[in-house]
């Protein structure tokens, strides 16, 4: 990580990139060119054929030995895929020393022939790549938020209207069914006292009665007896 912040958060991303920069940097250093096959972004020159030059092939065959030093990125993605090599079609063509007319055919081969010379050709120096996806399906996701700002606020501001509403309503429900059971208790009480005050009142009026009958019984017999005499 140090290494790739100093140089500017540019370097290869996993050890084939490493190989091929090693190869690129060999190269140059030791012919003043690269090799078509070196497959690393640069923008130097790119080696020509040369009969006196060394193997190309040869130098930064060491550069593999930089695969105990690196390992795997932490975070890559990895597609499962199937490579194959089409056939392409060459033309040849054929004339007789006998005959004026020339006849071409055509057929079809694994590559092109890119021996000697024929490396430089347009042909040997061109690929094409096809890439088909086997039910391949892409979905786009795109994010739309739900409420603007303002909205938001509504949204926010309503629950929270909602909840008071609903608070206040259930506190009233709770102080009317308290003030209701207190006023109930309050009344059930008073009731009591006033049965108890007219039950005190009546057994009062009972005994008054009582001494009233015996003190009149009394006064009735004491006049029978003066009679009597």
């Amino acid at each position: 990580m140090p290494l790739w912040e100093t140089r500017g958060g540019v370097g290869p991303l996993n050890q084939g990139m490493v190989i091929q920069e090693c190869k690129l940097n060999e190269t140059l250093r030791q012919l003043g060119c690269v090799p078509f096959y070196v497959d690393y972004p640069h923008s130097e020159k790119i080696c020509h054929f040369c009969e006196n030059c060394p193997n190309v092939t040869r130098v930064g065959d060491n550069c593999t030995n930089l695969l105990q030093y690196y390992n795997q990125p932490c975070d890559f993605i990895n597609y499962d895929m199937d490579v194959e090599e089409k056939l392409v079609n060459i033309k040849k063509k054929l004339q007789s020393g006998f005959m004026r007319w020339q006849e071409t055919l055509y057929f079809k081969e694994k590559g092109y022939d890119c021996s000697d010379q024929k490396i430089f050709s347009r042909r040997c120096q061109t690929i094409n790549v096809e890439v088909v996806f086997d039910d391949f399906e892409i979905t786009n996701i795109t994010y739309i938020p739900k409420f603007e700002s303002l909205e938001l606020f509504s949204v926010i501001g309503g629950y929270m209207g909602m909840y008071l509403g609903v608070s206040i309503v259930a506190f009233y429900d709770f102080a009317e069914l308290t003030m209701g059971a207190i006023y109930s208790f309050v009344k059930k009480r008073r009731n009591a006292k006033k049965k108890l005050k007219e039950q005190e009142r009546n057994a009062l009026r009972l005994i008054n009665a009582d001494r009233r009958d015996m003190f009149a019984s009394s006064i009735r017999k004491r006049n029978k007896i003066r009679d009597i005499y």
